[in-house]
């Protein structure tokens, strides 16, 4: 009976996916004005495309929203530096809309809480670092 029991362990962990390796970070997005459409967060390890290029981004989630709150998880990340960009895409359109100007028209948010003079903020304003250990960081939108 023991050795039976060893053989279904040994099968049920052949069948186990391997845990990612590297970091899990967690954004939570708050000041959400309604859970209208999705909310978009993209990671950038590098300026180059940040934060209007998302063909540019590490990784890119679009979660939905419940109770006026939302959170993107980002897995197997190295140590180093990154920087988040996300939007509140509200009539879920697929993109971030602006008026005539450029201005975006629905809620935006960078890492740090960032903002830009005359555009958006820079990487170097939103760059934080992750280490080999999990971290969550906290965004808040701007309408």
């Amino acid at each position: 009976m023991g050795s039976r029991l060893a053989g279904l362990a040994a099968l049920a962990l052949l069948g186990a996916e391997a845990p990612t390796p590297g970091a899990k970070l967690t954004v939570a997005l708050a000041g959400i004005r309604s859970d209208q459409g999705t909310i978009v967060c993209e990671l950038f390890a590098s300026r180059d495309g940040y934060p209007k290029d998302s063909t540019k981004a590490l990784q890119l989630k679009k979660v939905g929203i419940q109770q006026r709150t939302a959170s993107c998880v980002f897995e197997g990340l190295a140590r180093g530096t990154y920087a988040v960009a996300a939007y509140h895409d509200e009539n879920a359109n697929g993109k971030l809309d602006t008026n005539f100007l450029g201005i975006p028209s629905e809620g935006v948010a960078a890492s740090n809480d960032a903002k830009g003079t005359m555009g958006p903020p820079s990487f170097e304003k939103a760059k934080f670092a992750v280490s080999s250990t999990d971290l969550t960081i906290t965004l808040h939108l701007s309408y």
